[in-house]
């Protein structure tokens, strides 16, 4: 405005004595400053100005990066979506034009109900092969030997069925049974089958319990065991009875119960039975056409005073030739009233010794068994322990002792 008004007071012919040199002073600095104001002013705006150019052009910058992103992972989801569709699509057209068998087992369980004991009970099973490649039977293993399949062809055009029988001797088998048929093929999806055997040995009687179980026993001591025989029909009888061991005696008791037979046994176990382990049977004879004579097993472990455990020794396989003895050991246990001690160990095989070590005296040692380094070949022993009493019945206890040493390869 001081410049507009000096330039227009010029051009109106003002005349210059008017403004002084004094006067003019004043009149410089205010316009000095006010000019350098005005130029900072418009740095200033323009800085400001720049700067929120930058500002706005990186904030355009980043959201447009970050929509770039977003744009990339959609497109990337989009690509494995349509990636993963391709190849199931790919693996399905592949898989569907390659041949392949396929197995079907028509029925896969056959129930036979019930049937008397040692009956032969027969089934036969129809495998079919649905699929579009010949089916290959390649093994059919049963789960015991009582099991006797037979299929005339093993391999099944696709289409076509074949019929498996099978045979189940029933003898020795008593109440409900399971026993299967194994088939492998080469159907990729089923490359083996189960086929099933069910039902129910039903015997002329029940037994309960089905043993003379006496288990481990106390030398001289006294035990009983009975067991009871009842018909399941009025025709049914029970006669004599037989026992095959003498260690036992038999005191049998018969009656009827609503018009049916019950036949009851008791084994006594006798005081001198010698040490060891009883198995024995009881023979009950009937007039059953399917059983005539019933077999009922007899149990008993006899233990000395003297008492081993393990009671007998294995060193199973070992491979020759050893390179030094090879120890095994076992505890032995005194539960008699008395304190014995053990003064030598005796044994019936060269290749086979024994020590000890006391651990609690009287009552408790640990035995040591040594099988020598030149042992060969099966090795049986018997490793008799002696102690220092009197009464011989009760002086030593005989441990068994078997090995099997053999090279590699034999």
């Amino acid at each position: 405005m001081i410049l507009k008004s000096l330039t227009y007071c010029t051009h109106l012919g003002c005349p210059e004595k008017q403004i002084s040199k004094g006067s003019m002073a004043p009149i410089k600095g205010r316009i000095f400053n006010e000019v350098k104001n005005g130029v900072e002013t418009t740095h200033t705006a323009k800085n400001k100005a720049r700067e929120a150019v930058q500002s706005r052009i990186r904030l355009f910058v980043d959201s447009q990066l970050f929509t770039d992103h977003l744009i990339f992972i959609s497109f990337f989801r989009k690509f494995l979506t349509v990636s993963g569709v391709l190849i199931l699509f790919l693996v399905s057209v592949v898989t569907a034009q390659v041949p392949a068998p396929k197995a079907v087992v028509k029925p896969a369980i056959f129930d036979f109900g019930k049937v008397a004991p040692g009956a032969l009970v027969e089934a036969s099973f129809t495998i079919f092969n649905e699929g579009n490649a010949p089916l290959d039977i390649q093994k059919i293993v049963p789960s015991c030997g009582c099991m006797a399949p037979s299929l005339a062809k093993n391999t099944i055009a696709p289409g076509e069925s074949e019929i498996l029988s099978a045979k189940f001797n029933s003898k020795g088998f008593f109440g409900p049974q399971v026993k299967n048929v194994r088939l492998y093929t080469n159907d990729p999806q089923a490359n083996s089958l189960l086929l099933t055997f069910r039902g129910e040995i039903a015997r002329d009687f029940k037994i309960e319990p089905a043993q003379f179980y006496f288990g481990d026993v106390l030398s001289g001591s006294e035990r009983k065991v009975k067991i009871q025989l009842s018909s399941n029909s009025p025709e049914v009888k029970f006669g004599e009875v037989a026992l095959k061991s003498e260690s036992f005696t038999t005191e049998i008791f018969d009656r009827e119960k609503g018009g049916l037979a019950v036949k009851t046994i008791e084994l006594a176990l006798k005081p001198d039975a010698p040490i060891g382990v009883i198995r024995s049977i009881v023979l009950v004879h009937t007039n059953s056409v399917n059983e005539p004579v019933i077999s009922v097993p007899v149990f008993a472990k006899i233990q000395g005073e003297l008492q081993l455990s393990p009671s007998y020794i294995s060193f199973d396989l070992l491979e020759a030739p050893l390179s030094g003895p090879v120890s095994r050991t076992v505890d032995l246990k005194n539960v008699g009233d008395d304190f014995p001690s053990i003064i030598s160990i005796e044994s019936d095989n060269p290749f086979v010794s024994g020590s000890f070590k006391v651990l609690k005296s009287g009552k408790l040692f640990e035995i040591q068994i040594l099988l020598s380094e030149e042992s060969n070949g099966v090795v049986r022993a018997r490793l008799t322990i002696n102690t220092d009493r009197l009464d011989e019945s009760r002086k030593s206890v005989t441990l068994p002792v078997y090995a099997f040493v053999a090279r590699k390869g034999e």
